[in-house]
């Protein structure tokens, strides 16, 4: 997690689990959660990048949004 000017960047890596042959066509249960709380109330965005190894995810907020 870094602050880059006036966003809040996280960085997260999934590895250890089955290989991902194929990035899933929908969106799981907690995705759905994170996208309308990152997206949706905080005006942030969300990178998917799947990957044979796992996901990595890039969330970024405006600090402007959040209480820091």
């Amino acid at each position: 997690m870094a602050r880059q000017g006036d966003e809040l960047r996280l960085e997260w890596e999934e590895t250890g689990g089955p290989v991902i042959v194929v990035s899933p066509s929908a969106l799981g249960f907690g995705s759905v959660l994170t996208e309308r709380s990152i997206i949706g109330q905080l005006g942030g965005k969300i990178e998917y990048d799947w990957q044979r190894s796992g996901l990595k995810l890039r969330i970024t907020v405006p600090l402007d949004r959040l209480s820091v």
